[in-house]
């Protein structure tokens, strides 16, 4: 059913991109989990503080010795003790800090603990019936445990057996009026029923929102990525450049070194287009950026700077050095196989490059890097003027 609302309102999504956001959503309820069980912890240490309190008070009275279930409730409230310190000891075991570090260790250690702690409150209702025939504290386990912890199925079905089992063998065996006996059952039963449902609805809840919320991260991320780079060549788009352009000009100003940059115009490529058509165009530009990508060092940037045009960064690079790596790169494109592609194809590229020691301001290195560009064409193409 949540699968079939959550497929509804993203039809795209996968059985695999379901499986992904599954493990990392049960990553993340287990480490709350994980949390939230320590923070039940202290609350019942304060809350076992007064208990103690109350049954000494009892026994003082001597009502251990007159109804027995005062010193059944302190045994309990004792073991009580004992399971959540035993917890909280282990809980250090391994620590974890944030959802990645969550083991199986961790999630066993929380899923005996609710057991633990959920048996035990049904301990408490079956001892209660000798002193006031109540349930109130194992119905109050049923809404605590499906409002404070996050479970799968099978897990939340298996900690609601367990001690329903012990309620409802035991309630009989203690209260002796069969009107009350029927009426726990029926009361126990309801509200386990509901409790479960309940802490399946939220936890459906809790999936549905981390869902919604990877999506929109998701969707962020690729808007993000659409904003930064050019969609057809993966290289970085204009307004990247301009960024990255200014960010290293003061940087090599600062450091006193060389940054030249290139501007690389594809030649005729509007006759490319007219004569092969845009889908063979659109080719050659993804194939002259993966060239431009593979002749370059980790540490150079290369943009698309709009149409058939490239811009490279290289940044502590003189312009002789500069020069070679934009020839290396003329060479390959006009080496490339471009027959594969099209019949009578063949692509050449120009180059115009400025060196940073000239100018006070990225956009005038730019603008002069483009003037050599316009040289480079002019003087024939297939060319590097710098």
């Amino acid at each position: 059913m949540l699968l079939s609302r959550i497929n509804k309102k993203y039809p795209w999504l996968t059985e695999a991109d379901h499986e992904q956001y599954r493990q990392v959503f049960r990553q993340r309820m287990a480490f709350i989990n994980f949390l939230r069980a320590r923070i039940i912890s202290i609350v019942f240490f304060l809350l076992l503080i007064p208990l103690f309190i109350v049954d000494y008070q009892h026994k003082k009275n001597g009502l251990w010795l007159e109804i027995p279930g005062y010193r059944y409730l302190f045994q309990e409230h004792l073991v009580m003790l004992i399971t959540v310190s035993v917890f909280w000891g282990l809980s250090y075991v391994k620590r974890p800090e944030n959802k990645s570090e969550i083991l199986p260790w961790h999630k066993g250690l929380v899923f005996g603990y609710a057991m633990a702690l959920f048996c035990n409150f049904a301990l408490i209702s079956v001892t209660d019936q000798i002193i006031h025939g109540r349930i109130t504290v194992f119905i109050g386990a049923i809404f605590g445990f499906s409002s404070f912890v996050f479970f799968r199925w099978q897990s939340l079905l298996a900690i609601f057996l367990v001690p329903s089992i012990i309620f409802f063998l035991g309630i009989p065996y203690f209260q002796n009026n069969r009107e009350l006996v029927i009426g726990h059952f029926v009361n126990g039963s309801v509200f386990l029923v509901i409790g479960f449902i309940f802490s399946r609805t939220r936890y459906s809840a809790k999936y549905r929102d981390f869902v919604n919320e990877q999506i929109i991260l998701s969707q962020k991320g690729m808007l993000e990525k659409l904003s930064l780079e050019d969609p057809l060549t993966g290289l970085n788009n204009r307004r990247t450049l301009e960024t990255q352009l200014a960010r290293k000009f003061a940087q090599a100003k600062r450091n006193k070194l060389p940054l030249t940059v290139a501007i690389a115009d594809i030649d005729y490529f509007k006759r490319v287009n007219d004569t092969f058509f845009h889908q063979v165009g659109d080719e050659v530009l993804k194939i002259v950026a993966q060239i431009f990508t593979d002749n370059l060092r980790e540490y150079d940037v290369v943009s698309r700077y709009g149409g058939e045009e490239f811009v490279v960064l290289l940044y502590d690079t003189s312009l002789e050095a500069g020069t070679r790596i934009c020839e290396r790169i003329r060479r390959a494109i006009e080496t490339y196989e471009w027959q594969k592609l099209a019949v009578g194809l063949t692509v050449t590229i120009s180059f115009g490059l400025s060196i940073n020691n000239r100018f006070d301001h990225h956009e005038k290195m730019l603008s002069f890097a483009d003037k050599k560009l316009y040289e480079a064409k002019q003087n024939g193409r297939n060319q590097i003027q710098a």
